[in-house]
């Protein structure tokens, strides 16, 4: 019987040293006379004196934050009724500050089967809390930049497609109004061939008519590139003689 008392005692010293380090206060309350027992550290949770455990369970309701006393107790009453687990986190106010604690809690039975006691623990999250908050915050405050970029980006994409199709216009129009005058230039030029001119003239002509063709193949290309943008281009392949490219365009600086 010794040897049995002695490893209880150890066993009792050994919960109560882990208790100790990890700041849990262990509280016992006896359904059958309201009586409500804590620890020391039950007592260091609540900054309260150790008053002999004398009408602690109107202490304990008057520590807790009045918005979850009527939850927390009512909890604690229909667990006596009852053989399940009990966890929930509930808010004391000490020296005018909120404090938040984690309690668990679970039921004994005596051999009737009827609820004798709860015991449970109590423990600070009060930190957890604060860094739980914070990091609510902190993705709050990321969600809503994202928002804003992804708003900004999209205001942006929306800014250059439209500067990108009013140059697409810009671009139609004016291929549109140069096409015409080269047209003339072309025209005339070809006529002035046709007649006798000596043979510097011929080359001035032969020049201009070059110069005017070339013109008229970059009219084009700035009308394609604009049908291009606009998604309304037909690419057409046909065979190129690239010496006589060249040669068109050596004339062309003469």
């Amino acid at each position: 019987i010794k040897e049995s008392f002695e490893r209880l005692e150890r066993a009792k010293r050994r919960n109560e040293l882990a208790a100790d380090s990890a700041g849990i206060g262990i509280w016992e309350w006896n359904l059958k006379t309201n009586q409500v027992i804590w620890d020391e550290w039950m007592f260091r949770l609540y900054d309260l004196k150790s008053n002999g455990n004398e009408q602690m369970l109107d202490t304990w309701k008057q520590r807790v934050y009045f918005a979850d006393r009527d939850r927390l107790f009512v909890d604690l009453e229909h667990l006596s009724r009852s053989d399940s687990h009990y966890e929930t986190e509930f808010r004391i106010v000490v020296d005018d500050q909120i404090h938040w604690i984690k309690i668990n809690a679970t039921v004994l039975f005596d051999k009737n089967y009827e609820a004798q006691r709860l015991i449970g623990t109590n423990r600070d999250i009060s930190l957890e809390k604060e860094a739980q908050e914070a990091l609510i915050n902190q993705q709050e405050v990321l969600e809503r930049t994202v928002k804003e970029r992804t708003l900004e980006l999209e205001i942006a994409k929306d800014k250059a497609e439209a500067a990108n199709n009013e140059k697409s216009r810009f671009l139609s129009n004016m291929s549109h109004e140069l096409r015409t005058p080269m047209h003339a230039i072309s025209s005339f030029t070809h006529l002035a061939l046709k007649r006798d001119q000596d043979s510097k003239t011929q080359r001035y002509l032969e020049n201009v008519n070059v110069s005017a063709k070339r013109l008229t193949e970059l009219l084009n290309g700035l009308l394609d590139l604009a049908k291009l943008e606009a998604g309304k281009m037909d690419l057409n392949y046909s065979e190129n003689d690239i010496n006589l490219v060249f040669k068109e365009h050596v004339e062309s600086l003469r």
